[in-house]
């Protein structure tokens, strides 16, 4: 299948704002306190009660060889954080790392405590690693394995903690259709994201893109409830200012947050403005890169199978759209919008989207994961 690559924001770290959905640990019986209980177990492995790590017991491997094993059915497209804590005695012997398994149980890539996972500076038995799983990852299996018969290994508080971001349940309320029209083109804007801030104890107050010739709609985040104009807010040029007698959502600055994330909490808190105007766009527009594209372009006009793998950090992941965020109006990443596009022009049913971005990644990590995460 012909893949197409889209590069999204690599260098920029957790530049949009999230508000963090819940949590979840999917490792059972992590703490050994249930013995070895949802563990396949081989070699020389036992439970050490008379000196855990942590608790009332720990796994300990050794001193001949052995392994632990647990594996877990994880969504799909989430970022997740893997840990343990793992004290050697006397062994170097051993590893802790994950696989990554796609729908038939085939491996689709390895990540591992010597080579990929950084320990905790302030004690060294704790590994503690962030990443996103493989896109067409099914299950992740947790190993820890020692091979030598020297030592023994102690094992604990193993976890893999993955808040499912994309649910099957979170469908856009919004229209997609609506969302792609390129802002250059006509005279209408559907669903201009506004923040009302207020400033020095002044009326919150918010900047259109363009000037108003008629305000169609002002809504919620979640498109659900209406604002009426000189009730809830007025017009004034391009701003929107809020009364004072208002329900319209509105942000002080002393909310913020201090520093150069101070914009990382303002998810949901906007208003959606849909208005007509008679400006004329008089900024770059961006330029069709079909040209350069020849054999992608030939897929897409014999509506043939297409995969399309996006890579990147925080932006590309999704991070700031509501979906990620479980807010209504639940509109997917950039990259699921752009796929979407495709698909509706050139009536194409076969375009696929891998989505390997990560949140907080680095130009270091997508050199590292390039082969793993994109060329697979």
């Amino acid at each position: 299948m012909f893949k197409l690559l889209c590069f999204g924001g690599l260098l920029l770290l957790f530049s949009a704002g999230r508000v963090l959905a819940e949590s979840s640990e999917r490792v059972v019986n992590g703490e050994f306190e249930d013995g070895f209980k949802g563990w396949r177990v081989t070699g020389d492995v036992h439970l050490q009660t008379n000196s855990p790590l942590v608790g009332r017991a720990s796994a300990i491997i050794g001193p001949g060889a052995g392994s632990l094993t647990q594996r877990i059915e994880t969504g799909s497209g989430n970022d997740f954080t893997v840990s343990a804590l793992i004290q050697s005695e006397s062994s170097h012997d051993w590893l802790f790392f994950l696989r990554f398994l796609d729908q038939q149980g085939q491996e689709l890539m390895r990540v591992d405590s010597s080579s990929d996972m950084e320990r905790s500076k302030e004690d060294s038995r704790k590994i503690n690693h962030f990443m996103k799983a493989h896109p067409l990852t099914k299950w992740i299996e947790i190993v820890v394995s020692k091979t030598s018969a020297d030592g023994v290994v102690l094992v604990d508080q193993v976890g893999l903690d993955m808040s499912d971001e994309n649910a099957a349940s979170l469908k856009p309320v919004c229209d997609l259709d609506q969302a792609m029209q390129p802002l250059w083109v006509g005279n209408k804007v559907v669903n201009e994201s506004v923040l009302m801030l207020s400033k020095d104890g002044q009326p919150a107050c918010g900047q259109l893109m363009f000037h108003p010739s008629r305000i169609i709609s002002v809504r919620d985040y979640g498109l659900l409830t209406n604002y009426a104009e000189g009730v809830d807010y007025t017009v004034k040029g391009r701003a929107l200012v809020r009364t004072a007698s208002s329900h319209l959502t509105g942000v002080r600055d002393e909310d913020l947050l201090k520093g150069e994330l101070k914009w990382n909490n303002i998810g949901g808190k906007q208003v959606m403005v849909t208005y007509e105007h008679e400006d004329t766009w008089e900024h770059p527009k961006p330029s069709f890169l079909g040209d350069g594209l020849p054999n992608t372009m030939r897929r897409l006009k014999a509506h043939a199978p297409l995969a399309v793998v996006a890579y990147g950090d925080s932006i590309t992941h999704g991070v700031g759209e509501s979906r990620l965020s479980h807010v209504a109006p639940f509109e997917p990443p950039w990259p699921e919008l752009f796929v979407h596009r495709l698909g509706k022009i050139y009536q194409d049913e076969q375009i696929q989207l891998f989505n390997s971005a990560q949140s907080g990644a680095t130009s270091k990590w997508g050199k590292q994961y390039a082969a793993r995460m994109v060329a697979s």
